[in-house]
């Protein structure tokens, strides 16, 4: 429930999930993605003092990731959920300003899924049809 409220997983998937799926991640990672969901924008990770800060970045605090940047010629599929909260549709709306504003709409698709969150893109019952399907189709016209 950490990512939001899952509408289309069941038992056997997510245990099949659960046993051969990589579940690691640091806790520099950890730490990083709630500094993201604490302070406005997507920024690097804060080491937590100016002085560390500084010797990373010459800077006391951490500078927003410049999402602009994406070659705009790069295919974009991108994701999103109702139902996410950890990439919630306040922040992917944020998101797609940026990018909508810089990259080529030739080479970007958005795709929304009402009832979804987090898991539910990666495990869900109907994700093959609803997900991997458009995803897959976007590949090959790129």
């Amino acid at each position: 429930m950490v990512e939001g409220p899952d509408c289309c997983l069941n038992a056997s998937t997510v245990c099949n999930f659960l046993q051969h799926a990589t579940q690691s991640t640091s806790i520099k990672n950890l730490i990083h993605m709630s500094q993201m969901i604490r302070y406005e924008g997507v920024r690097r990770y804060d080491y937590g003092n100016a002085k560390e800060n500084m010797k990373h970045y010459s800077q006391p605090s951490p500078p927003l990731y410049n999402l602009s940047s994406i070659p705009t010629h790069v295919p974009m599929f991108l994701t999103h959920g109702g139902q996410d909260f950890l990439g919630d549709v306040p922040d992917t709306r944020h998101l797609l300003k940026t990018l909508v504003r810089t990259h080529d709409s030739d080479n970007m698709e958005v795709l929304y899924v009402p009832d979804y969150a987090h898991a539910d893109f990666m495990i869900g019952y109907n994700a093959p049809q609803l997900v991997y399907g458009p995803m897959v189709d976007f590949l090959q016209r790129h």
